[in-house]
């Protein structure tokens, strides 16, 4: 741990995800800014593959790409960060728990249609 210009103490931290098959390091002052860093990259990653634009994911947008990317990013905040459904929904565009729930259930069956579930 180290100080930043502000005295504020700085944990650096090795952030590995799958979805965008990296690992990056930032530094953060408190598990909240880590939490929506985390998100924020998840989110940023889908928005390349599917060419969405991140507005799109967490607005209201019914466009075909960007329900893919929110069905995905709900159900990757779920598996990679464990974060709770009204957590998710709050990064998703303040949504409701149960929307979260569809999502996640929508992506994982994708999932298992492509065979990429076992």
């Amino acid at each position: 741990m180290t100080k930043d210009d502000f005295g504020l103490t700085v944990r650096t931290r090795w952030i590995p995800c799958p979805i965008c098959i990296g690992v990056g390091r930032i530094e953060v002052t408190d598990e909240e800014e880590l939490e929506v860093r985390q998100v924020q990259g998840i989110l940023e990653a889908l928005s390349i593959q599917y060419h969405v634009p991140v507005e799109d994911i967490v607005g209201p947008s019914r466009r075909a790409e960007a329900v893919l990317a929110r069905d995905h990013a709900a159900w990757g905040i779920r598996t990679i960060l464990k974060l709770h459904l009204k957590t998710i929904g709050y990064h998703l565009g303040e949504r409701d728990h149960s929307t979260i729930v569809k999502n996640i259930a929508r992506h994982t069956a994708r999932r298992k249609r492509e065979g990429l579930d076992g």
